[in-house]
């Protein structure tokens, strides 16, 4: 079911976490990824990217490389949809999204 306030399939978990960008041309961005759900994630970036862009996008706190679509950019901020499947088991999802609350408290 979709959230009709924002048109999300699944729920967003706010978090503060670093990040990088990499581009199939070679380019690399430092990132914050402040928001992220199982389908995608908000990010902070100085790149302006265009829409429906490909890139790779790494967690800096984990190993894992996502395969993401750039879906709107807007503001220096950066919607991605992800194109890689993230391990849902119950751990992998425990352990990234217990990063994720822990980067986002004040």
């Amino acid at each position: 079911m979709t959230d009709a306030s924002n048109n999300r399939v699944m729920p967003r978990r706010r978090a503060i976490l670093s990040g990088r960008i990499f581009t199939d041309d070679g380019k690399v961005w430092h990132c914050l990824i402040r928001d992220i759900s199982e389908k995608g994630a908000r990010i902070k970036c100085d790149a302006s990217p265009k829409q429906g862009l490909m890139v790779d996008i790494k967690v800096t706190k984990l190993n894992d490389i996502l395969r993401a679509e750039v879906m709107w950019v807007r503001d220096g901020e950066i919607g991605l949809r992800f194109l890689t499947k993230i391990d849902t088991t119950p751990k992998s999802m425990a352990r990234f999204f217990t990063l994720a609350k822990e980067s986002g408290r004040s």
